[in-house]
Order: C-alpha cells, then sequence, then structure tokens
C-alpha cells in the first residue's frame, strides 16, 4: 500500500533533477553562445545580426543538438530572402557527455531551401532532424551526421560546411569523440573532405576529386596505413579523373644508365656521368615540384634517389646536397615560404653549373648539330610541300634517310594530323639503329605527345623511358666509334634535354 507514494516521489525527484540538468545545459548553453556571440561581433556595428535558436525534435546518435545560428547578412550571394545560413554553435549532450562545436558555414537543405518565416532576432525554431541515408558516407542535406569515414568501425561526428567548396558543394569536418571531448582530425584527407568525396572501405581508400588554378580536374587517392590509428591515411596517387593517367613520382624510378652494363673507359664513364647526373637533378626538382603542389609527403620517395651511381666524386656530392637539402624542407610542416623556395633554387642552380662546367657542356655542341640535321630537314621539308618527292618512308631502305623524310613529312604537314607522326617517329627510336637524327626524332615525338593530350600530360617516366633508349642506341655508335664527334654531342645534348 506504500508502493504508489515511494514510486510517485521517485518520480518526482527524478524529474527535478533532469529539469534542473536541462536548466544548467541550457544554461551553459546560452551562456557560451552569448560569449561566441560578442566575441564575432561588436555590439556597435550597424549590421545587427540575428540569432536564431533551433532546437531538434529527435535526438541524433542519442545526442540532444541544440544550435545557435547567427545568419549571414550578405545580399549579394542570397538565392532567398528567408533563407538561414551563417556561423552556428552546436550543442551535442547525451547522459553526462556533452560539447559545444562552431561552425562557420552552418545550415541544411530545410534552412536554405524552405524556411518561409521571417528572420528576426532570437528566433526559434524546432525542427525534424535530417538523417543521412544509410548507403551514403557522406550526406549533402543534413547539417551535421555520425559516418565511419576512417574505416575503424565506430562513427565520427561529421559536421556539414554548407556551400563552402568548390562551385558551391559541401565540405565537412570530421570529429573523433574520445573521452566526453570532440576532437577534429586536422590531417589529410580529413582536413579537406568535399562533397565528391569517394569512400572505398573494402580498399581503406578515399579518393577526393579537386580542381587546380585552371579549373582542370585531377584526383587525389589516399590509403590507410595503420590499422591501429585508423586515421592515418597516405596519399599514394594523383591522377586523371575517367583515365588511367597518374602523375608518377621519378626519385623512385630506376633511369640512370649504370656503368656495368657498358665498357670502362673515361669517354664513357664521363657521358655516363653526364646523363645521371642530369636525371638526378631533374628528378629531385620534378619530385620537389609535386610535393608543393599537392602538399603531397614524398620524403621517402625521395631518400629512395641514389646518387652512388654518378662515378665522378665531386659531381657525386653536389648531387648528395641537393638531395639532402631537398629532404630537410619535405621535413618541415610546410616549405612554401620564400627562405625555403631561396635554398632550393640556389642549391639548383649551384648543381646545374657545375655539371655544364664539369662536362664542357657549350653552345657549340648545338650549333654542330644544327647546322647538319636542321639544314637536311629543310630542304626535305621543301621538296615535299612542292611536290618534288613522295615520302613513301616504308619503302625508303636507308634508315638515315628513312629518319629525315619522317621528320621531313611532319614539319612539312603531310601528316592529316600531328598525332600520326607520333607512331612512325617512335618505331624508329624503338627500332635501336643509329641516326644522326635520333635527337631531333626524339623531341619532336615528344612535343606532338605532350600536345596531343590534355594538361596532365604523358607520364614524365615513359619520355625518360624512350630517351634511354635512344641514349643507348647512341652510345653503341660510340663505342664503336669513340671519336665520332656528332654522336657524341648528340648524347650530351640529348642528356640534357628539358633537365637542365
Amino acid at each position: 500500500m506504500f508502493l504508489c507514494p515511494i514510486q510517485s516521489c521517485d518520480r518526482k525527484r527524478q524529474a527535478s533533477e533532469q529539469e534542473m540538468k536541462d536548466s544548467l545545459a541550457a544554461a551553459n548553453f546560452m551562456k557560451c553562445a552569448k560569449s561566441l556571440y560578442n566575441t564575432l561581433y561588436d555590439d556597435d556595428v550597424e549590421c545587427y545580426e540575428p540569432r536564431v535558436f533551433i532546437k531538434y525534435r529527435q535526438p541524433v546518435n542519442g545526442y540532444d543538438v541544440t544550435v545557435m545560428c547567427l545568419p549571414y547578412n550578405y545580399t549579394y550571394d542570397k538565392e532567398r530572402e528567408t533563407e538561414i545560413w551563417g556561423n552556428a554553435l552546436l550543442y551535442f549532450e547525451k547522459e553526462d557527455n556533452r560539447f559545444y562545436i562552431y561552425n562557420e558555414s552552418f545550415s541544411d537543405s530545410v534552412l536554405y531551401y524552405v524556411n518561409e518565416q521571417e528572420v528576426r532576432d532570437n528566433m526559434i525554431l524546432e525542427l525534424d532532424y535530417l538523417p543521412k541515408s544509410k548507403n551514403e558516407y557522406l550526406s549533402h542535406n543534413s547539417p551535421f551526421f555520425f559516418s565511419d569515414v576512417d574505416f575503424d568501425g565506430e562513427e565520427e561526428l561529421i559536421i556539414n560546411n554548407w556551400r563552402c567548396g568548390t562551385r558551391y558543394c559541401n565540405t565537412y569536418d570530421v570529429y573523433k569523440i574520445t573521452n566526453n571531448e570532440a576532437k577534429r582530425l586536422i590531417v589529410e584527407p580529413f582536413n579537406k573532405i568535399e562533397s565528391h568525396a569517394e569512400f572505398d572501405s573494402i580498399n581503406k581508400t578515399i579518393i577526393l576529386n579537386c580542381y587546380n588554378g585552371h579549373r582542370e580536374s585531377y584526383y587525389k587517392k589516399y590509403k590507410q596505413i595503420n590499422k591501429s590509428t585508423s586515421y592515418q591515411f597516405n596519399l599514394i596517387t594523383i591522377g586523371q579523373p575517367g583515365t588511367d593517367r597518374k602523375f608518377t613520382t621519378l626519385s623512385d624510378i630506376d633511369m640512370g644508365l649504370k656503368p656495368k652494363d657498358f665498357p670502362d673507359t673515361p669517354l664513357i664513364k664521363e657521358l655516363l656521368d653526364l646523363y645521371n647526373s642530369a636525371i638526378i637533378l631533374y628528378s629531385l626538382d620534378h619530385d620537389f615540384n609535386l610535393a608543393e603542389c599537392f602538399d603531397w609527403n614524398l620524403k621517402e620517395i625521395v631518400n629512395k634517389l641514389d646518387c652512388s651511381i654518378i662515378s665522378n666524386d665531386t659531381i657525386r656530392e653536389y648531387a648528395q646536397n641537393y638531395k639532402k637539402v631537398i629532404l630537410s624542407i619535405l621535413s618541415k610542416d610546410t616549405f612554401s615560404d620564400s627562405e625555403s623556395t631561396k635554398r632550393i633554387v640556389t642549391t639548383h642552380d649551384t648543381f646545374a653549373k657545375k655539371i655544364i662546367e664539369c662536362f664542357h657542356v657549350t653552345d657549340d655542341m648545338c650549333q654542330i648539330y644544327d647546322s647538319v640535321v636542321t639544314g637536311s630537314i629543310v630542304e626535305v621539308e621543301k621538296q615535299i610541300k612542292n611536290n618534288a618527292v613522295k615520302p613513301l618512308i616504308d619503302d625508303i631502305p636507308d634508315f638515315n634517310k628513312k629518319c629525315l623524310y619522317t621528320l621531313g613529312a611532319y614539319y612539312s604537314n603531310y601528316y592529316s594530323t600531328p598525332a600520326l607522326a607520333i607512331k612512325p617517329l617512335q618505331e624508329l627510336m624503338e627500332s635501336k639503329q643509329y641516326s644522326i637524327y635520333i635527337c631531333e626524332i626524339w623531341r619532336i615525338w615528344k612535343f606532338i605527345s605532350e600536345n596531343e593530350v590534355d594538361w596532365l600530360g604523358v607520364p614524365e617516366e615513359e619520355y625518360s623511358a624512350m630517351k634511354i633508349v635512344c641514349l643507348k642506341t647512341i652510345l653503341a655508335q660510340i663505342i664503336q666509334h669513340p671519336n665520332d664527334i656528332m654522336a657524341i654531342n648528340q648524347f650530351m645534348q640529348l642528356s640534357l634535354m628539358k633537365y637542365i
């Protein structure tokens, strides 16, 4: 007979405790909200910002969520007068766990597109929460949601930054909630998530689709590297959407000419050192530029570059020093400061000048080559343009002449499109036969290939691989004819072409 009064008293006590907790939570929220408001806005400013208070009817992942939003007063970017979009303080609470999160671009599809109420100060809205679909990682419409974006089996809190991304898409802040604390992940790729990010839980990869300064698209692919710390991901690929073409590093690709594969003569050793020092210089430049442009951590890649392939002690020391400087700069959190740039430029120029000085590289090499090669090509070009000769290239038995007429056909616009010259030029190089026109063939093949594809270009290792084929062909000629000055000049010119 005493059970009902006891239960009634207990319910009253619990209700009273809950009301006190709610009251304290509300007071705490309002205090924090007022502090934020006073921090962001001066009471004396003429453009007074109204405060909109939002309470969601449904708990989200067990959290009761309240929001204070300070709508923007922009007029030039508004789609509707009644849209609600601005800075906000979000308050999450469940049991003994509560925290605040600031969002500089708060809204959702209802507040932005549907709300019809006139925005006024101290406006209170009670809204139904817009949940994320189960089959998606990111929600466009929800102002916040929970999703396992780092594949650790636990959902992170995702805050939607409304229309903050490329072409007005949304960006997202990712928070780990541990020990009653929400900690934002500021490491890649979680500091750059946009609406069109792609998640693969099977392969543990995340793809971010990006645009460069010319509005050309590319993607960055990240892969989980540490299961114990699931949010650690490495950038493994940068490429072009819809194709298999990618930006590639060079420091980890073996593009040197190894001395053990060639006769041990002073001339051959010197020529090999010239090429190897040039490719090392270029590889370091190329990979540093990739790291700088795409914020790509390439320290481990660059460290793989082997400078010991250079037999000349002096040049090898300059190569090792340049590598050391680049590694020291890549170790920094940021390496685009003026001091770092100055160190890179100075060390690069010093290394390049030492190569030119050590191997006696002069403009005379180009003049000798041009005087012989260019004159012949111009003459054939005139003949083809005047229909004085029909370039039946496949029927020409002499390889040197076949190379000359292939170049003449390209220069005279004999091919209906330049791209049609790529295959015959490549076949000439792949035949591994020597010609005094081999340098020009590689140069034109590379030029056409670069111009016949879009901005991403042909991967650098493809150009270098074909260059190595040509260099080995020239070396074979020099080994047989050590006094062939034209071949020696060709080798030196092709070794440095584009690299220095």
